[in-house]
């Protein structure tokens, strides 16, 4: 064997376990960016409740209440499951933020449109702290 074939040979080794280990991770990291993503957007669709629900808030405070707000509470609700079912497959695991998900939905659709002012405010505090919840259930995954 000459130089010129050992140096061959060992570069088809190298590429052989190479390839596979560069696709793997390759691959990983793709996926992880795309499992991040939907994260940033789970936060951003956290944010938009809360500014929906502090609008609705300062509404009901001056006699406005209205059942289309109820429904938009709803809608947002509906965002958020199927938003976290996203996530869930994705991560392909099994945790899924059952109670954390009906948490937020009392809080926006029964709480936030009582009658009684006490209810209200302390609904909108609470939500907060269910929101910031669910946020955090889920944590970014890197390579």
């Amino acid at each position: 064997m000459t130089l010129s074939d050992l140096i061959a040979f060992s570069a088809l080794i190298v590429s052989i376990f190479a390839l596979p280990i560069s696709y793997i991770l390759g691959a990983r990291g793709l996926k992880n960016t795309a499992y991040n993503g939907e994260l940033s957007k789970l936060s951003d669709l956290c944010d938009l409740v809360f500014t929906e629900a502090l609008n609705i808030h300062k509404k009901t405070q001056s006699n406005l209440s209205d059942e289309m707000d109820y429904h938009l509470m709803i809608a947002f609700h509906k965002r958020l499951q199927s938003k976290c079912l996203e996530i869930k497959s994705l991560s392909n695991s099994e945790r899924y933020p059952r109670m954390k998900l009906r948490e937020v939905k009392q809080a926006i659709t029964d709480h936030l449109v009582s009658d009684n002012l006490e209810v209200r405010n302390t609904a909108m505090r609470g939500l907060i702290y269910k929101l910031d919840a669910l946020k955090t259930f889920f944590t970014p995954k890197f390579i």
